[in-house]
């Protein structure tokens, strides 16, 4: 029974959650995800990601065009708890003269909890960003720290509904 709440709780987060956000960005967006397994403990990750708006809009602050490329090893520490080093480079703008870099190293705790057909995933992300400041051209030291919940329901062995949020 407390299985049940929990996922009701978290469920009825996102609810809430999805209404945040008043953009919505119509686009093209290829992706490429790959993982694999190294060895019983080791795994790696990459990730690239495009971001193409083929037309003109008033949709706020949306990026015309962004590139997200992302490659990481990941640690079995216990069951369901992994630790990630992983390297980020992303352009934004990249064929205009406001292109943006920004190079990003990151170190992650996910922890995964299966209940049923539901799995719940928390992730812990320190993250140390080198972003390009486009009127010097030199890079700028930032850092944060973000917090990841989500929730994952089976619907079949091919299909699944997917929710999350981060803090």
């Amino acid at each position: 029974m407390k299985k049940w709440r929990l996922v009701a709780v978290v469920l009825l987060l996102f609810c809430f959650s999805g209404s945040a956000q008043n953009i919505s960005v119509g686009g093209v967006f290829p992706t490429i995800d790959h993982s694999g397994d190294l060895s019983k403990r080791w795994s790696y990750n990459s990730y690239i990601f495009a971001a193409i708006k083929p037309y003109q809009s008033d949709e706020g602050d949306a990026r015309p065009l962004y590139f997200y490329g992302e490659f990481g090893v990941s640690y079995l520490l216990a069951n369901n708890l992994w630790l990630t080093g992983s390297y980020v480079y992303e352009r934004q703008n990249p064929f205009e003269d406001i292109a943006r870099n920004e190079h990003r190293l990151f170190q992650q705790l996910t922890y995964k909890l299966p209940l049923n057909r539901f799995n719940i995933k928390q992730r812990l992300r320190f993250d140390e960003r080198f972003i390009e400041n486009t009127s010097t051209g030199k890079f700028e030291f930032s850092h944060r720290l973000r917090y990841l919940l989500g929730a994952t329901y089976d619907l079949s062995d091919k299909y699944y509904l997917m929710s999350y949020t981060e803090f």
